[in-house]
């Protein structure tokens, strides 16, 4: 196209290395303190570690994310019933547990050598 020039975007498109290190260190943060409430809710609701948290216990916490002020794990209201019914409907499509395990087989698994490196 006629008096387009590409320098700008190239320009604007340069990311420091420094960048993208602070990116994944916030985005680490953030799941960590994620992790310690999860780990909370599993506690004060249903007395356990998250790691023994039912599906459908999960689905409940989920259920009430939106507002937890306003919804509640421990009774849940018909809404939060609904949803949960929904939510569970959703991990199966997506595989149950087994999907969680294949995702975490896949990432401790080496990564695969590239044609170059053979």
């Amino acid at each position: 196209m006629p008096g387009t020039s590409t320098a700008g975007l190239r320009k604007d498109t340069h990311v420091p290395k420094v960048r993208p290190y602070l990116f994944y260190d916030t985005a680490i943060s953030l799941c960590t303190e994620c992790l310690r409430r999860v780990e909370a809710a599993a506690s004060r609701f249903f007395h356990k570690p998250a790691a023994r948290v039912s599906s459908s216990e999960a689905a409940t916490l989920a259920a009430v994310l939106p507002n937890p002020i306003k919804m509640h794990a421990e009774r849940p209201s018909a809404y939060v019933l609904e949803r949960r019914e929904q939510i569970l409907g959703q991990m199966r499509a997506l595989g149950g547990a087994s999907y969680l395990q294949a995702l975490e087989k896949e990432s401790r698994s080496p990564p695969l050598k590239s044609a170059a490196h053979r």
